[in-house]
């Protein structure tokens, strides 16, 4: 590990190309460190209660502070947050319920938007009680949250139908969910709906 990494960083998935493929790593990866990828849920759960090793503390990219954000910084990214505050709300209130708060992102680097969760159960450990052998086990869900990259176009996009097209802008705040819930890996739950937001762009 580079002297400058304070962290062990690592991303789960069900499978090693997808771990690669979440948008949370770029960050990480840009400044020249390597990840652990995990491809089971119950990894992710020991590293959950290693919580370190020798030292250096493991950071999930996907729930956790990536820990590259100076003071300054964290501090002009909450300034922003409250000054974006009514556009957010309007995204959230165009996903609905499904979605528990809608936040600018600081860990996006090229990508519009990702999923995240808060709590202590993750999107992986989800998918893992899912397949649990109880009823109780099955109705486990992360509290799922959509970060959305301020400097990305569709972010532009979604704020400049909040002002002129309403309308519009919920479908834009729709596709970006879905396209967040297929970057986490998750399965799109109606597909014919997301096909039909994108066909309208057209």
């Amino acid at each position: 590990m580079p002297e400058s990494q304070k962290a062990i960083y690592y991303a789960s998935s069900d499978t090693l190309k997808h771990a690669k493929a979440l948008p949370q790593c770029e960050q990480v990866r840009s400044r020249g460190y390597e990840l652990i990828y995990l491809t089971s849920p119950l990894d992710e759960m020991v590293l959950e209660n290693l919580r370190e090793q020798d030292g250096k503390a493991f950071c999930n990219v996907v729930t956790d502070d990536l820990g590259f954000e100076t003071e300054e910084e964290k501090k002009a990214a909450e300034e922003k947050e409250i000054e974006e505050k009514e556009i957010l709300d309007f995204v959230k209130e165009a996903i609905g319920e499904e979605v528990a708060k809608v936040r600018l992102s600081r860990k996006l680097a090229s990508q519009p938007c990702c999923l995240t969760s808060e709590g202590p159960v993750t999107l992986e450990m989800e998918r893992y009680f899912r397949r649990g052998p109880s009823e109780e086990m099955r109705k486990v869900r992360a509290t799922r949250v959509l970060e959305l990259n301020p400097e990305h176009p569709a972010y532009e996009a979604v704020k400049a139908a909040f002002e002129n097209d309403k309308e519009k802008g919920r479908k834009l705040a729709k596709i970006l969910w879905v396209l967040s819930e297929m970057n986490a890996g998750l399965e799109v739950e109606d597909t014919a709906e997301f096909t039909d937001l994108v066909s309208e762009l057209f």
